[in-house]
């Protein structure tokens, strides 16, 4: 009696000794786990705003040629930032408020950072136009009896503007306020170019006050006080869980290291049964294809409900045991097959189903179309999946149907592609112009120019469609025998 009392007492006592350790490993886990989230989220943080300043760099001196790296390491330091912020509570509670209350002012100040940057972006893109549009409107300050001097002094004002952009100075820019005053006592019709400057001035001084404040936020520093924090509390940290995993450690050693390593195999093993099922049923309930495993014998081992929306007469019939015959009876009056290269779909859907092919269709009423395959396991059962292709059929009869159209069409099409290289003609095309489109595709429609429409025209026009809106207009074209129409 007393064996038993002394038995039954230990065991508890074990009992009770694991679950503490048992807790501790966990909230050690969970500890561990949540510090290194917050450790790397805070260095990808600090990679995407170093990332952002050197894409300023890049973009202020023009060594960038678009936007689209700047773009994405904002959008990128955007997501990661929310990501901090929804780990405030975590944070919150595992840190210190040194720690805390200093993370959430850096990321404060990266968000002001990057508005900031989408200003210094905005004056920078305002910038480039001016200075795609200086060398031209120096070509209409210009005539064929302007001076050389005339000419030098505006070119001589444009390379200034260039250079002040990109290295500012109080110097630079009185001379270049200097040429523009030298400009007007020439009279020269340089309204529009000086309006230009005067912006482009304007746009540089911004960008450079905006770099300065930007700079003023000092970013650098606070990072380098949030990671020495970070790092004094880790090692903190670790000092004590060390010292208590140990304390906890040789007790449950002493006490009962053998059962214990049985039962934690027995557990171990229990759980992770029980995650594999769990695991499987969710992925196939997750998937969006309609998903069905059958065993050697061809009877059904699951299927998730998609499968049963596919095929809604099945509803109250599948259940595990019934047979994949059985399941394609049931569905014989309802759908016909079709392969995948095209053929109209059949009668019989057994033939498809025991074929080699991996693929093949089933139509079901007049709209629905599945994409289906039936493929052998290693084990010799049969895994059957279905994907609803019913909307990119419908697409596809669709474009059948427009190309009909253009092919038929009594007006003469031309498509371009963005850069204004011929892709397509119809026929009425050839018949109008002469050409065959063997001759015109690949090239510009200048092909077709009559040289009755002013170059401003086609400029004017091209500028509208790129724009991506719609022009009209009317101008003579010229055909292959040199006629207009």
């Amino acid at each position: 009696m007393k064996k038993t009392l002394a038995i039954r007492g230990g065991m508890a006592l074990i009992v009770v000794i694991v679950i503490i350790a048992a807790s501790y490993l966990y909230e050690r886990n969970a500890s561990f786990s949540g510090q290194s989230t917050i450790s790397d989220l805070l260095f990808q943080i600090r990679e995407q705003d170093i990332r952002l300043d050197r894409d300023v760099e890049r973009i202020i001196s023009f060594r960038l040629p678009h936007y689209d790296s700047l773009v994405q390491s904002g959008k990128q330091l955007q997501e990661l930032i929310a990501a901090a912020a929804r780990q405030q509570r975590l944070i919150s509670r595992n840190y210190p408020p040194a720690f805390s209350d200093g993370l959430f002012r850096y990321l404060d100040t990266l968000k002001k950072k990057r508005s900031f940057i989408e200003r210094i972006q905005h004056h920078i893109a305002l910038v480039r136009n001016s200075f795609l549009y200086l060398p031209g409107l120096i070509e209409e300050c210009t005539t064929d009896d302007s001076t050389p001097e005339n000419r030098d002094l505006l070119n001589r004002l444009v390379m200034g503007v260039y250079t002040h952009y990109l290295f500012p100075d109080k110097v630079l820019i009185s001379d270049i306020r200097a040429r523009m005053s030298d400009i007007r006592a020439h009279s020269l019709a340089a309204g529009n170019l000086l309006k230009h400057v005067e912006i482009t001035l304007g746009n540089t001084e911004k960008i450079e006050q905006l770099k300065q404040q930007m700079d003023s936020m000092d970013s650098d520093e606070q990072f380098v006080e949030l990671r020495n924090l970070l790092k004094e509390y880790s090692l903190r940290d670790d000092r004590y869980s060390v010292l208590l995993g140990v304390i906890l450690l040789l007790t449950v050693l002493l006490l009962l290291i053998w059962l214990w390593r049985t039962l934690e195999r027995l557990d171990r093993a229990r759980r992770l049964a029980e995650q594999s099922h769990e695991r499987l049923q969710d992925a196939v309930e997750s998937l969006g294809e309609a998903f069905a495993l059958f065993d050697r014998d061809g009877r059904l081992v699951l299927n998730n409900q998609t499968f049963i929306r596919f095929y809604p007469w099945l509803k109250g019939l599948l259940r595990p045991g019934v047979t994949l015959e059985q399941i394609r009876k049931w569905n014989a009056p309802h759908m016909t097959c079709g392969s995948v290269a095209g053929e109209k779909p059949g009668e019989d859907c057994a033939g498809f189903a025991n074929s080699e092919a991996p693929y093949y269709f089933e139509r079901i009423g007049k709209d629905r179309w599945y994409l289906a395959s039936n493929r052998r396991t290693k084990e010799g059962g049969t895994v059957s999946v279905r994907t609803d292709v019913s909307g990119s059929k419908a697409s596809e009869q669709e474009l059948r149907k427009l190309g009909r159209a253009l092919e038929q069409s009594p007006a003469s099409v031309v498509i371009t592609d963005t850069g204004g290289v011929i892709e397509y003609v119809n026929p009425k095309f050839e018949q109008v112009s002469g050409y065959s489109a063997a001759e015109v595709l690949g090239r510009k429609p200048s092909v077709l120019k009559s040289g009755e429409t002013t170059d401003e025209e086609y400029r004017e026009m091209w500028r509208t469609l790129k724009a991506g809106k719609v022009w009209q207009g009317v101008f003579h074209n010229k055909r292959k025998d040199g006629s207009m129409y």
